[in-house]
């Protein structure tokens, strides 16, 4: 998940793709949910569709746990101007 995050970032959206028709989407425990959702939010992110992003990272956030932040909610709340949600 992390290696398809980083190539969506940095604009390699095809290749970001490409690692997400990697993930199995047949097995749904919480990891694996959240990292499909959180590699689609990178994704939608790196494309300008931040509102979409937002609702997929949402998806995301449910799955991850509460101790390790949710940074990449945080920048599509923000980069969709939503920066008082982005605070929270």
């Amino acid at each position: 998940m992390y290696t398809g995050a980083l190539l969506a970032r940095s604009h390699y959206i095809k290749e970001a793709k490409a690692l997400y028709g990697k993930i199995d989407s047949t097995i749904d425990v919480p990891l694996f949910r959240q990292a499909r959702s959180r590699l689609k939010g990178e994704i939608l992110l790196a494309q300008n569709l931040s509102g979409n992003a937002v609702a997929t990272f949402q998806k995301a956030a449910k799955d991850a746990p509460r101790v390790r932040g949710h940074e990449f909610l945080g920048r599509a709340y923000e980069q969709n101007g939503s920066k008082k949600d982005a605070l929270d």
